[in-house]
């Protein structure tokens, strides 16, 4: 019966496109009993489901050639994605919502984390979390950072079970530090300090100078006015000056997670 049912997941397998084309079946997520295949697919692990709707993994060769990753953690991250229900219609469509990906992503990760302390490979989330901590704050295409993912890794092994906290991350610590982000990344408007002269051309002043009209009689010698250097002082940038911002986004600092 297994015979079959490996037969039929090839024969689809084969249909779905070129990168997974090349998979070659490997065995069972022990996690979920999903079926699991290696394969180039360009963005390390996969989960998904056929045309049929059967759930499979696929995992990138590359994936296992840095040995900061641990098998046992990508196999449970992948095998959440299922349990959780991202790989249905519904939650693709929520992973294509903004933050979607990222809250997947750290759900994802707490299941697994929690699925490897029940067979207490404490060692296997101990190094996930640090290959994690390495990565710092950097993250893109919507993905959680490095130091969000350690947190939150750490954070669901704490709350599901309090007694680990000797035996788990001996080495690690949530400790503070500063904050160098500023508040306001494009800078602080303030006040301008460059002066010029508000009028460029000159102010326009009543005629000083007399003059004869036709009739004999005075009259300014200029009726629309005589135009004199400018007296009055005027901002350059009247919408304030823009400089970089001195104020910290987290005046409190940061609580990360610092391992030795």
């Amino acid at each position: 019966m297994r015979t079959l049912f490996i037969s039929l997941f090839m024969m689809v397998l084969c249909g779905q496109p070129d990168a997974f084309a090349q998979a070659m079946f490997v065995g069972y997520d022990d996690f979920c009993g999903v079926p699991v295949s290696v394969g180039n697919t360009g963005r390390g692990a996969i989960a998904d489901r056929d045309a049929a709707g059967n759930p499979f993994i696929v995992i990138d060769p590359d994936m296992f050639s840095n040995w900061t990753n641990s098998r046992l953690f990508v196999l449970a991250h992948e095998c959440a994605h299922h349990r959780l229900g991202h790989t249905t219609n519904l939650g693709k469509m929520n992973r294509s919502s903004p933050w979607g990906t990222r809250s997947q992503e750290l759900a994802a990760d707490c299941w697994a984390a929690k699925a490897l302390l029940d067979r207490k490979a404490y060692f296997d989330v101990d190094r996930v979390v640090r290959n994690h901590v390495s990565k710092g704050h950097y993250s893109s295409d919507g993905y959680p950072s490095g130091f969000e993912r350690a947190q939150n890794i750490s954070m669901c092994v704490f709350e599901a079970d309090l007694n680990v906290r000797d035996s788990f991350y001996s080495g690690c610590s949530m400790q503070n530090s500063s904050c160098n982000h500023a508040l306001h990344a494009r800078g602080d408007v303030m006040h301008c300090r460059h002066m010029r002269q508000a009028h460029l051309n000159g102010d326009v002043i009543p005629c000083q100078h007399a003059c004869r009209n036709i009739y004999g009689g005075a009259q300014a010698c200029h009726p629309r006015g005589d135009i004199v250097p400018c007296q009055h002082a005027a901002p350059v940038h009247p919408s304030g000056d823009l400089v970089p911002c001195q104020h910290a986004a987290h005046p409190g600092g940061h609580r990360d997670l610092v391992c030795r």
